[in-house]
């Protein structure tokens, strides 16, 4: 753990930067704390060359991922250029600093590669598209979460709940929702049920809320989705129990 309140942290941290190994420098990326001025003032030069020309994509995506978190529009055509690399780890952290800032446009470069797309990229996208809650993206979204496995699955379960948290589509989100159940069958694990229980408990009272104050159609079709959604919160904390 690197002692950021020391006086001479800076400089162990700016070597650390510099060392030869990939693996330190992007290690020593993840775990700079930017709210420390001292630590802000002396690395963030460093960090921007880092992120434009390092030879290792995971290094230039930790600066990326670190400089996104700044939310500050000078970086906007850093995160937008990165977001050309050939390394799908590069574009997804350009593209969520790029989303921080301006979200209709990345949405636009979302648009643009989600023809080429694997692992981070991926999720980054789903990220961007469920912020923008548009149910034409649905079928990107449905198609990409079963090609996913492992950790990253979990993580697109997600931003796919999040995605259907805010779209008006009735097949779409019973689609969405047994697929999310098939993964929390194949997960087998309380805590993962918990969450994906507990979330879709929140939406299916959204969206009761929302059938509330619709009308015709709408009000039907937002009836069944919170009663499907319901439904299966109880089935996935049952399976837990």
């Amino acid at each position: 753990v690197f002692d950021t309140c020391n006086p001479g942290g800076a400089e162990v941290l700016q070597q650390a930067l510099n060392d030869k190994y990939h693996g330190l420098r992007s290690y020593t990326i993840s775990k700079l704390n930017l709210t420390y001025s001292n630590i802000k003032g002396v690395l963030l030069p460093a960090l921007v060359q880092l992120a434009k020309q390092d030879p290792s994509s995971l290094v230039r995506a930790a600066a990326l991922q670190q400089l996104g978190e700044l939310k500050d529009a000078q970086y906007a055509p850093l995160f937008e250029a990165a977001t050309k690399d050939k390394s799908y780890g590069v574009e997804a952290a350009g593209l969520e600093g790029l989303a921080t800032l301006d979200l209709d446009h990345a949405y636009t470069l979302a648009k643009q590669m989600e023809s080429d797309t694997k692992g981070k990229l991926v999720n980054a996208i789903a990220g961007i598209y469920a912020k923008k809650g548009n149910a034409a993206d649905i079928g990107f979204i449905a198609a990409k979460f079963d090609e996913t496995g492992g950790q990253d699955k979990l993580n697109a379960a997600f931003d796919y709940l999040g995605f259907l948290s805010k779209v008006n589509n009735t097949p779409a989100i019973i689609k969405g929702v047994d697929q999310v159940k098939a993964m929390t069958r194949q997960f087998n694990n309380p805590q993962v049920n918990t969450y994906i229980s507990n979330w879709l408990e929140e939406i299916s009272k959204s969206k009761s809320q929302e059938a509330n104050t619709a009308a015709g159609a709408d009000k039907d079709e937002l009836r069944k989705q919170s009663e499907y959604m319901q439904k299966a919160s109880e089935e996935i904390k049952k399976a837990t129990d």
